[in-house]
């Protein structure tokens, strides 16, 4: 049984950790990083230091979840690794083509239709048109709703959009924001089945609050807390996360559950 499985108490999925093919000397240098990294945010009228002198290395070749409540700065930290904010001290090196956060979806235009978006994001990364364009129909499987502008679609249609469109570029690290929610359980099974395939030869990089959303391939782990990110392995950072949430802040649940609503019993993982 493996420590996702002894941890969470979920099954993991056989496609969701297949072998990794040699991606060769690349495999050598790191995903990313970070030196000496300290980041202060305005909160409440006042600054507030969220990372100070954070150092951390990332390493290329494997899967890795970073653990850590609402007040450590997950949100943040994904900013940061995925270039959406600078540091205001330290240095952060990317020796990798990565992407964008999962659930981005600030790239897309609703005014286009999703044929329009996957065109535009295809030529922004220097892929194939076609290839890219066809990924995504066939993803989500649809026919006329691909020609139609996003903002005639249903909610959910423009929540997968994102989810297909990140999956059809070819990236070195794929960047999870939390979890994933989809409720179609057909389209859930051909995403498995997508990013699966991906990490054959990607790594990804998972940042959330909560064990439960913590996907089965990971083979590393990290605690996010008090301005310091700590390397660990998967099973030591699920068992430090769970003894640092046995009391959990009922503040924090109340917030969660109006975010998250029904949709949480649909996450992917």
């Amino acid at each position: 049984m493996s420590d996702i499985e002894t941890m969470t108490g979920m099954a993991a999925p056989v496609a969701a950790h297949p072998r990794r093919i040699d991606i060769g000397p690349e495999a050598q240098r790191p995903n990313f990083t970070l030196k000496g990294v300290t980041l202060r945010i305005k909160e409440r009228g006042r600054s507030v230091n969220i990372f100070d002198d954070m150092s951390a290395t990332f390493p290329r070749g494997r899967n890795l979840v970073v653990l850590g409540n609402r007040d450590s700065g997950v949100k943040p930290l994904i900013r940061l690794l995925t270039g959406m904010e600078n540091p205001r001290v330290g240095q952060i090196f990317r020796n990798v083509r990565m992407s964008w956060p999962m659930n981005f979806s600030g790239h897309i235009s609703t005014d286009f239709s999703m044929r329009e978006n996957a065109l535009f994001i295809a030529r922004l990364y220097g892929e194939s048109t076609r290839s890219v364009s066809e990924f995504v129909r066939e993803m989500l499987a649809i026919t006329k709703e691909y020609d139609e502008p996003l903002s005639n679609l249903a909610p959910e249609m423009k929540r997968y959009f994102p989810l297909a469109i990140v999956l059809a570029i070819e990236f070195d690290c794929y960047i999870l924001d939390k979890s994933v929610m989809i409720s179609n359980k057909a389209l859930k099974t051909r995403w498995e089945a997508a990013l699966a395939e991906r990490l054959r030869t990607a790594d990804l990089i998972q940042v959330t609050n909560k064990v439960k959303f913590v996907h089965p391939c990971h083979e590393m782990g990290a605690i996010l807390e008090d301005g310091k990110l700590r390397m660990m392995s998967l099973a030591a950072a699920i068992a430090a996360f769970n003894e640092k949430s046995s009391e959990p802040d009922m503040d924090e649940l109340e917030d969660e559950t109006e975010d998250e609503g029904d949709d949480e019993r649909n996450a992917l993982f």
